[in-house]
């Protein structure tokens, strides 16, 4: 497959994850509920990543969903750790070094700290930037953990 073609497909599948609500949703700070964080694999097998979904709390956008798609390829997986350990600081959570051994026991503890209670659901404040080719999600602030 030649390298144009390569990126059609790449900039097709990206339209594809790029859901309605998040094309109506202006670039600005929302108030955003962690639902839910899961370890996937691409359809074509050649990687896989991180998606964390956000549901927007801020009046005007309640129930919008937002996927923040973390990359697990070697290109990207010093930014995706990056951005994983700005999450947790921002919601004053530490993991210990057992819980990076692979990707699936990151997953799987990052899934116990963040989603599995659900009368505990962890509020931040995030930053969304829309790009032609993609979201960027920036953790602000943790606001509340409700209990």
């Amino acid at each position: 497959m030649n390298r144009l073609l390569y990126l059609a497909k790449q900039g097709r599948e990206i339209a594809k994850n790029i859901n309605d609500h998040i094309r109506e949703l202006p670039d600005g700070v929302y108030k955003t509920t962690i639902t839910s964080i899961e370890l996937k694999t691409r359809k074509d097998g050649t990687s896989q990543y991180f998606m964390i979904g956000l549901v927007v709390q801020t009046e005007g956008f309640q129930g919008y969903k937002i996927p923040v798609i973390l990359s697990l390829r070697e290109e990207s997986l010093k930014n995706t750790i990056y951005q994983i350990e700005d999450l947790l600081h921002v919601l004053g959570l530490e993991l210990d070094d057992a819980s990076y051994e692979n990707f699936e026991t990151l997953n799987k503890v990052l899934r116990e700290r963040l989603t599995a209670n659900p009368l505990r659901r962890y509020e931040v404040e995030a930053r969304l930037t829309k790009t032609p080719n993609s979201i960027r999600v920036e953790f602000l602030r943790n606001l509340a953990k409700k209990s």
